[in-house]
């Protein structure tokens, strides 16, 4: 057995590290006590950090998917840490908070998942059994979309992975008119003050989010292109992303009817 595993038989002695998907988790709030958990139809368990180790879900592999193996990379163990990543996704939208996890090949590899971040802060309203969730694939892609750019602190693929939101909903040749339609319905007020200022620039919003932003970050060889060493490319961005933000939020919250709990 891994020593990483090792580890984990004997700090926790309800895991059973050849049976159970171990992953450990990232984040600033988290629960108390351990929790069991359903989610998408799969039972988990949650336990809160220790003296040693970052707080852990648990996911019992049962002949759903197959007793668990180091020594192979098998496809139902990209199937079962999927379900985790989705879980995750789901948290880090009802509670706006970036939730992350150890890697897969970390786990594939059965290395040492005793890792600890001091970054856990108990919340009393962090209740995992009442979350909003995807139940289609738009859904599930655009809350993957949101935690991706929500734990990024790449400043493009933050601003990408948000934009990317409104393509879930509308093709290429619609974006830039839905990106102008959407951002005269926000309320945040950071998004506000940059559409005013973007207004008495005179500049397109639509435009400068979808060509100057989202193509951008995406294309090469296609001006206007970004630079990611350029720091005036990405100041640009950052002073954008409130309002990319906002619009990914609200094409979730509203469009896919999928309200946050914090966002209600």
């Amino acid at each position: 057995m891994p020593k990483g595993l090792e580890y984990l038989a004997v700090e926790f002695k309800n895991i059973d590290p050849l049976t159970d998907l171990i992953v450990t988790v990232e984040s600033t709030i988290w629960i108390e006590s351990d929790m069991e958990i359903e989610f998408l139809g799969h039972k988990m368990f949650l336990i809160p950090e220790s003296d040693k180790s970052d707080p852990i879900i648990r996911f019992p592999l049962t002949d759903i998917f197959f007793s668990f193996d180091f020594q192979r990379e098998s496809p139902k163990i990209y199937e079962a840490f999927s379900i985790v990543l989705r879980l995750l996704s789901a948290f880090t939208w009802n509670y706006q908070e970036p939730f992350t996890c150890n890697g897969l090949m970390t786990i594939l590899k059965g290395m040492n998942v005793s890792t600890k971040s001091n970054r856990i802060h108990v919340k009393d309203y962090f209740n995992p059994k009442e979350i909003v969730i995807g139940n289609d694939a738009d859904s599930r892609l655009a809350l993957a979309l949101f935690r991706e750019a929500l734990t990024s602190d790449n400043i493009p693929m933050k601003f990408l992975s948000f934009a990317k939101i409104l393509n879930v909903k509308y093709k290429d040749k619609q974006q830039e008119d839905e990106f102008n339609r959407i951002v005269r319905l926000l309320s945040d007020k950071k998004a506000l003050n940059r559409i005013n200022q973007l207004d008495e620039l005179g500049e397109d919003v639509g435009e400068k989010l979808y060509k100057s932003g989202r193509c951008a970050i995406a294309h090469a060889n296609t001006a206007p292109t970004i630079d990611p060493d350029d720091t005036s490319d990405l100041y640009e961005l950052h002073l954008d992303m409130p309002l990319v933000k906002s619009v990914a939020e609200y094409i979730i919250n509203v469009e896919l009817n999928l309200q946050s709990i914090l966002l209600r």
